[in-house]
């Protein structure tokens, strides 16, 4: 359970956001930044990486060799350390089987 803080320090004994409170507000806060919106991008990228590969049984390296890259190459893809161009993002959806769709939609 949540606890609220009292400020007993200030005249009008105003209570203090909780903690849960205050975290949920800068987490709403964070989602509109740009570093936010890359990583979740990248997260939500190399988890669909991930799963198409266990599904197809796909290594690393047989990945690497379908695209003629490095092992090395694709750990860093698959990472979510790449900061990828949409071209090599689509090598590697084409070389999963997969089809990339975009979409955007307004801040709320």
């Amino acid at each position: 359970m949540a606890r609220t803080i009292t400020n007993t320090t200030a005249t009008n004994h105003k209570p203090l956001k909780s903690v849960s409170d205050w975290f949920s507000e800068a987490l709403e806060k964070s989602r509109h930044t740009e570093e936010f919106q890359l990583e979740s991008l990248l997260y939500t990228l190399t988890e669909e990486f991930h799963r198409r590969m266990k599904e197809l049984g796909m290594t690393q390296r047989e990945l690497a060799r379908k695209l003629n890259v490095t092992d090395a190459y694709v750990s860093k893809l698959l990472s979510g350390n790449a900061n990828m161009s949409l071209k090599t993002l689509v090598k590697l959806a084409l070389a999963l089987g997969l089809e990339v769709e975009i979409s955007f939609r307004k801040i709320r």
